[in-house]
């Protein structure tokens, strides 16, 4: 017999310890909260050095949700105006239901009993500057930057949600991807035109 063939295969070695590194390179608080996959597709981040909310002195690591818009600009598909548009309709929108602000991020939300039914001041204004926006873009642009923003759809999503059922394999048939991505284009160009963001950031 041939010892030869009765020899047992060995893993590689290398691939092993590459694998080993690959894990050990992922922060910790990536894997204490079980984000690998989602953290390897781009959409969390990990900000290090991050305040700790009760003790301000003290740093520490904090996973972040990285949205739709900030993946497109992170690629360099949209401009960072663009970019600043849609952080600023995401804000309207989260200050329109009552968001509370501090230190730039939404901690909360307005008591009830301070409001005694009424919106705030900040709701009020908030829904007014999204309303004049909306009218503006027009409603198939609105959907769009709900769809983007709001409901955080990358432009393969927005495809789906734009395309058709086929009748004869009834199956889904998304939107063209590129052809979306300039009206995604168009759409975001028009809300910096509104708000005078070009005016305050560069391409």
């Amino acid at each position: 017999m041939n010892a030869m063939a009765t020899k047992p295969i060995q893993p590689a070695r290398r691939a092993k310890k590459r694998g080993r590194l690959a894990a050990e390179a992922l922060p910790s608080v990536v894997t204490e909260h079980g984000l690998e996959l989602r953290y390897s597709r781009g959409d969390v981040a990990v900000e290090h050095r991050a305040p700790e909310v009760d003790d301000p002195n003290r740093t520490v690591s904090r996973p972040l949700a990285v949205s739709a818009s900030d993946r497109l600009f992170n690629r360099g598909a949209i401009t960072k105006p663009q970019h600043l548009a849609t952080q600023r309709y995401a804000e309207l929108r989260e200050a329109e239901i009552g968001a509370r602000w501090q230190n730039g991020e939404a901690n909360g939300r307005n008591p009830h009993q301070w409001q005694k039914g009424h919106p705030v001041l900040t709701q009020i204004q908030a829904a007014t500057n999204l309303r004049r926006l909306h009218e503006a873009l027009g409603g198939r642009a609105r959907v769009i930057v709900t769809l983007l923003i709001v409901d955080n759809l990358p432009v393969s999503g927005i495809a789906v949600r734009f395309g058709h059922n086929d009748p004869i394999t009834r199956r889904r048939i998304p939107a063209d991807e590129r052809r979306l991505m300039g009206e995604v284009d168009a759409v975001l160009t028009r809300m910096v035109e509104f708000w005078g963001l070009d005016n305050d950031a560069g391409h």
